[in-house]
């Protein structure tokens, strides 16, 4: 039994170091204050420690005086959220829990390893309510936790229909001005933050722990949600917006949702599906702001695509490149090496696809069997040879510098392919442009 039963109140939300990146503070924690504000409305003083830039000492500038703290991690923070659990539960008596997609997928052995007391696995909104309520964590649907000296998984809890129960994210948790974000065309203000406007994701992208840990389900938030959310970050001085729903374009309110933007005179960049791509959308994203549209791509070959259940085909890439640019549009082709079964063939067919389809910006990275990703779960199947020697710190899909460790075994291969890519990408791929932009970003912090 929890030695906490009792209600809390004071409650800190924990990002840690993001070390793998040049700008550690690249952008807002928006999962941490989507927490924060459905907490606050429950009545709990929640604040975001966001540790992203922190350096060796970072342990020291937690405050100690929280009775519960929720700590949010990536892969590559694995171990660095293991020594907060450590830590806390050295120096005080609350409670302390994880969660995220990593955890979500590797609760038992994560739990094993550290000094969390749960692990909330899936949407942590709900759950992590009911614990600071001081519910017993059996009772507690979505959470692995301790009993004794054994793990204890929880019946997962069922998704939320009508999301709208979530507050937008209040931006008074965080000091917006220390996110700088990335632009590809001069932004309105200085204000630019990342959005959602849905939960989930239809596609089945076996290179994407998302279809594991949203079960292919789609819940749109209501236009008048989402028409609160825009007036309030508006009120706020944001006029640049980076819309993070995969499936924006086939938003039961896209077109509504584009005319709202324009009336708050709101640039917007988002992601778009090729096979759902239309001249008529492709205006109405032009007509109302938008400043970049970005495609995944992934592959020049349609046998590799098929292998990794991308929906869209390469006649559907060809097609929405040339609606989009006829119409005026920035658009981003996002592309992934070291797929497994990649073949010369495949390499030669994308830079192919890369000089016959010329676009404005490439954003290139190399596939990494992250927890939950099909890939990863289903390797022997998938002919993907995981080097088990890499620890979770080295699961980068790009990080500081050309010299990112790959995870799979034929390393010198997916190296050589993707610097096939990017040679014919050359500066207009974002890999470069991001690390000369954190490399100045480094220089001006030590110069002030």
């Amino acid at each position: 039994m929890q030695n906490w039963m009792i209600k809390m109140k004071k409650v800190i939300l924990i990002h840690p170091p993001t070390r793998y990146l040049l700008i550690p503070k690249w952008t807002i924690p928006l999962t941490l204050l989507y927490l924060r504000s459905y907490l606050i409305s429950k009545g709990y003083e929640v604040s975001i420690l966001d540790l992203a830039d922190a350096g060796e000492d970072y342990l020291s500038k937690i405050p100690l005086d929280a009775d519960a703290y929720g700590v949010t991690l990536y892969t590559p923070q694995e171990q660095l959220a293991k020594d907060i659990s450590f830590y806390l539960k050295e120096k005080t008596k609350a409670v302390v829990v994880a969660g995220g997609h990593h955890v979500t997928f590797l609760d038992v052995p994560f739990m094993k390893e550290s000094r969390f007391d749960a692990v909330v696995r899936g949407e942590g909104e709900i759950p992590f309510e009911k614990i600071l309520e001081g519910k017993e964590f059996k009772d507690v649907l979505s959470v692995t936790y301790r009993n004794g000296n054994d793990i204890v998984r929880n019946e997962m809890r069922p998704f939320v229909e009508n999301i709208d129960i979530y507050p937008f994210p209040r931006l008074d948790g965080v000091n917006v001005k220390e996110y700088p974000g990335t632009y590809i065309q001069k932004p309105h203000s200085d204000y630019r933050v990342a959005a959602i406007l849905s939960r989930g994701c239809v596609g089945k992208c076996a290179f994407c722990s998302s279809v594991n840990f949203w079960k292919r389900k789609l819940r749109f938030h209501s236009f008048e949600w989402i028409k609160s959310n825009i007036e309030y970050l508006a009120d706020y001085g944001v006029r640049d917006l980076e819309i993070l729903d995969d499936n924006f374009i086939i938003h039961k309110n896209f077109t509504e949702l584009c005319l709202l933007f324009k009336e708050h005179k709101m640039q917007y960049s988002c992601m778009g599906i090729s096979r759902h791509m239309s001249p008529e959308k492709s205006k109405l994203l032009k007509d109302t702001g938008c400043s970049y549209i970005a495609l995944g791509i992934e592959s020049g070959s349609d046998r590799l695509l098929n292998a990794v259940d991308k929906s869209s085909r390469i006649q559907d890439h060809v097609k929405a490149i040339k609606i989009l640019k006829e119409n005026g549009l920035v658009v981003k082709g996002l592309f992934m090496v070291g797929l497994p079964g990649t073949t010369q063939e495949d390499i030669d067919l994308t830079v192919k696809f890369i000089k016959e389809n010329p676009l404005d910006v490439y954003g290139l990275t190399t596939f990494v069997p992250f927890p939950g990703t099909p890939i990863r779960e289903n390797s022997k199947e998938f002919g993907y040879e995981i080097d088990e020697t890499i620890p979770f710190s080295d699961y980068l899909m790009m990080s500081k510098t050309m010299d990112t460790k790959m995870v799979v075994k034929n390393s010198d291969v997916v190296k050589r392919h993707r610097d096939q890519v990017l040679d014919v990408m050359g500066e207009k791929c974002t890999l470069f442009n991001s690390i000369k932009k954190g490399m100045e970003y480094q220089n001006k912090k030590r110069n002030a």
